[in-house]
């Protein structure tokens, strides 16, 4: 995440690591296929991959609000469905940084930032860089979306603190966006648990806290806001992803799952499931790569993450990241 250290390919992203290492150039890594077609929103498509089950999606996006521009999926990778996440807040800076061609090449479509409880307080009960409601107006105005990340990374191997996190999580998002807002514009949202890998989630934390951010999203919403958890964390923390496993073959819900696993590049790269799917088989799809990092020592207006969507589940990612309110 954000304000993380380089980590070579499957490594934690939370130890301090040397300068990144001379990889070869991209077109001598064997087996990169061509991006998939990213077909228009509002077709029927069979599901693309063996992680997704059988059958059709009839893809949609949350009501079209006046003036916002609607997202255009491309087979050029130029295209592709790309996002950033930071732990700073949302700026012009910070976007005219990532939307250049050291980066992305053009604007991302979604935003990662963090909620943990409201005020935007951290676990240590201080108020941090957590997302508010200031940045609704730029990222509205640009047509970004919020992917919520549930920041409470040192208690997800404790148990005893998830029914309190998830109730948090919900009660933040909601003082950003309220039960009002998003039961008309985006009704179902994803949230990311933020796992790292040196802290690696237990199957007990993630069964109560995922059932909690269901039931309290349910609760505090009347009924109107389906939260839909998922998690974010690194394609080679095993524990974390054999943990998930068993909690949803205890019957846990997940939505989704982010990897991050990096490489020198920071302009996007084609997607492959090989390189970027857990070694642990999981019944849920993988929705977004996290291909590229910032450095701890990078300014404020560079510290920003970069994410690729994946080609086979795009729409269920966009379809459940919030899109901010005008005002």
């Amino acid at each position: 995440m954000p304000g993380m250290r380089y980590t070579p390919d499957d490594a934690s992203n939370d130890q301090g690591y040397p300068p990144y290492p001379d990889y070869p150039p991209y077109q001598d890594y064997p087996g990169y296929p061509d991006y998939p077609d990213y077909p228009d929103y509002g077709q029927t498509l069979g599901y693309a991959t063996s992680a997704r089950p059988s059958g059709t999606f009839t893809q949609r996006v949350s009501p079209t609000k006046p003036g916002l521009p609607p997202v255009q999926p491309s087979s050029s990778p130029a295209k592709a469905i790309l996002g950033v996440d930071s732990l700073v807040p949302s700026d012009a800076a910070l976007l005219a940084n990532s939307q250049s061609g050291a980066y992305l090449g053009r604007a991302p479509q979604f935003w990662g930032r963090y909620f943990y409880a409201p005020g935007q307080t951290n676990t240590a009960g201080h108020r941090d860089s957590h997302y508010s409601a200031a940045e609704n107006a730029m990222l509205r105005s640009r047509g970004i979306r919020v992917l919520p990340i549930a920041r409470q990374t040192s208690h997800v191997n404790h148990p005893n603190r998830a029914q309190q996190d998830a109730t948090r999580n919900v009660q933040a998002i909601f003082e950003i966006f309220s039960t009002q807002y998003l039961s008309g514009a985006d009704p179902n949202v994803l949230v990311f648990l933020d796992v790292e890998q040196d802290n690696p989630m237990t199957a007990d934390y993630y069964a109560t806290w995922s059932e909690t951010l269901i039931t309290e999203a349910t609760r505090q919403s009347q009924g109107r806001v389906k939260f839909h958890p998922a998690v974010y964390g690194s394609r080679g923390d095993d524990q974390t992803w054999s943990e998930l496993k068993q909690a949803m073959d205890n019957g846990a819900v997940c939505d989704g799952i982010w990897i991050a696993r990096y490489f020198q590049s920071q302009t996007p790269r084609p997607w492959n499931d090989s390189l970027v799917n857990p070694k642990v088989s999981l019944d849920c799809p993988v929705l977004a790569w996290q291909y590229w990092a910032s450095p701890d020592n990078a300014p404020e207006d560079l510290n920003f993450d970069a994410n690729l969507a994946s080609p086979a589940h795009f729409d269920i990612l966009i379809d459940r990241l919030i899109m901010p309110p005008a005002a």
